[in-house]
């Protein structure tokens, strides 16, 4: 599952990620979404974490409309010739 990091600390904090990206996030910004494998048992991350400097929020699932699931899309009816 997806997951954000927010920053909670009044200054810019440095992240590395699992796969060797770093991202600097300012005072209250939150990232883009982010894979759950370069969050989670992050060893870099845990320490932030712990301290309440950086909050991970999991990502909820988007939900949409398909119009592959439920009724079809209705589609107006042709005009009549008079």
């Amino acid at each position: 599952m997806p997951c954000t990091i927010k920053n909670q600390s009044t200054g810019t904090v440095c992240l590395r990620l699992k796969d060797g990206r770093s991202l600097h996030l300012a005072a209250g910004a939150t990232t883009p979404e982010l894979e759950d494998a370069q969050v989670r048992a992050n060893r870099r991350l845990a320490p932030l974490v712990e301290r309440g400097l950086i909050l991970v929020e999991d990502v909820a699932p988007k939900k949409g409309k398909s119009t592959a699931q439920g009724s079809p899309a209705k589609t107006p009816a042709p005009a009549k010739k008079t």
